[in-house]
């Protein structure tokens, strides 16, 4: 094997002796001609080197010619741009990234053989245009309990963005502060060694056990929420009779003996939300527990936000609702 080395915003690679990442014999080096675009990143996913460009992506193979072992896979350049050095992250035979191109657009993308897929929805990418800087963008990957994670840090954004490559679906993440505000998830780095995740923290350099067994984040309070799609019928008014949560109850421990959630509703489509009302969602032993709020109101566009903050296992499974509709 060999170790390859990008010089930053050029399109000069180098690479070492066999073997050897301290030996860079002084001609071993080239250009990633593919495109005229700088390189940024280098890659390797199942013997195939991917080259990151500011507007393109060239994916190479090792030809064992030690004058200049990668050779371009035919056929292989693609006009997806690099966006952050850092968010570059492999999951299997898939490699996941920030992307970006010569229009201007930031999306996030995974590749597997050749061609890139965009894996971002619409909010998703409003949300990440939104930063001022995304090149700082830190990416990582794990998998856990059945699913795969793709996790995208933005430093500057403040904001923490997660893909499921299992259900196909997006999350935020948030880490709550001692002022109880929601910043990014701390996190930059993953590591999975000797069966169990730990991950770093980029502020403090902690180092963190992940478990699902664990109900903080550093003895702190962790804070799931949850806002509902908008529930509408062509605008007419709608009864809403109640809303039951279905979720893991009786889950109270030593930290919280009565876990509590709380929800609130908005009836003008998620503008202004009326108070908070606290629901139990069991004590120790309170499986039988139902977590349901009655007599919403009316409302032509309603949405539900639930939150559960504490110390204690959340597992959110669905939402029911009753409600019947008028006329008007």
């Amino acid at each position: 094997g060999r170790f390859y080395f990008v010089d930053t915003n050029t399109g000069i690679y180098f690479w070492s002796a066999l073997y050897d990442g301290l030996d860079i014999p002084a001609l071993n080096f080239a250009t990633d001609e593919a495109s005229p675009d700088n390189l940024l990143n280098m890659f390797e996913c199942y013997q195939d080197v991917y080259a990151f460009g500011t507007n393109s992506i060239t994916v190479y193979y090792d030809s064992g010619d030690a004058d200049g072992p990668l050779q371009v896979s035919q056929g292989s350049t693609v006009e997806f741009g690099l966006a952050a050095v850092n968010s570059v992250a492999k999951a299997g035979n898939t490699i996941l990234f920030l992307s970006s191109d010569s229009t201007g657009g930031a999306i996030v993308c995974s590749i597997s053989g050749y061609q890139p897929q965009k894996i971002s929805t619409v909010a998703v990418e409003q949300s990440i245009q939104s930063f001022t800087n995304i090149s700082d963008a830190v990416g990582y990957t794990y998998s856990k309990d059945g699913h795969i994670f793709y996790v995208l840090n933005f430093t500057q954004g403040n904001t923490t963005w997660v893909y499921d490559l299992t259900t196909d679906l997006w999350c935020e993440r948030a880490y709550l502060s001692d002022d109880g505000t929601l910043v990014r998830e701390k996190a930059n780095y993953h590591c999975y060694v000797f069966g169990t995740h730990y991950l770093i923290d980029a502020v403090d350099g902690n180092i963190y056990r992940m478990s699902s067994d664990i109900y903080t984040h550093n003895g702190n309070n962790i804070k799931r929420k949850r806002t509902s799609p908008h529930s509408k019928n062509e605008q007419k008014r709608i009864i809403y009779n109640s809303i039951q949560i279905d979720m893991d109850v009786g889950v109270g421990n030593s930290d919280t003996p009565d876990p509590i959630a709380q929800i609130r509703f908005s009836k003008d489509g998620g503008h202004v939300y009326g108070s908070w009302h606290e629901l139990s969602i069991g004590a120790v032993g309170e499986y039988r527990k139902r977590v349901k709020f009655n007599r919403i109101g009316i409302a032509r566009d309603l949405v539900v936000d639930f939150e559960v903050t504490g110390k204690t296992k959340v597992n959110l499974l669905a939402a029911y609702i009753e409600a019947s509709g008028l006329k008007t």
